[in-house]
């Protein structure tokens, strides 16, 4: 994937990264490896997100919630490129948050076919 990709921010815990898609044609990378997790906000763009059995329509104003140790491509179907701000958390702050809230968000955190969430704005 051709990209303009910067970290911004950066502690023990996450990382704020700006991501800026250089695609200019429709197309569909080859499959991506996520080993963090992360949430990833939808600043400008649209794009076909191919996580597991899973397409998203993902556009502007959508956030990604991705777990650790999970693949996915990027199909595009514009020639708009895609501009996203990426937290990019660490493996002690995920165990942490997995810990903490085991009970409330067990069907996504514990759930392997679930690999990655689209969260639309409220």
């Amino acid at each position: 994937m051709d990209a303009d990709v910067n970290t911004i921010y950066s502690s023990e815990f996450y990382r704020i990264i700006d991501f800026k898609c250089k695609c200019k044609q429709a197309c569909t990378s080859r499959p991506e490896y996520s080993k963090s997790f992360n949430i990833s906000f939808i600043r400008k763009g649209n794009f076909i997100y191919k996580v597991f059995r899973n397409d998203f329509d993902a556009y502007s104003g959508f956030a990604i919630i991705d777990k650790p140790d999970s693949e996915h491509a990027v199909e595009h179907c514009y020639h708009i490129p895609d501009e996203c701000t990426i937290i990019d958390f660490s493996d002690e702050f995920f165990g942490m948050l997995r810990n903490s809230y085991k009970i409330e968000y067990k069907s996504f955190f514990s759930n392997q076919d679930v690999q990655s969430l689209l969260v639309i704005p409220i």
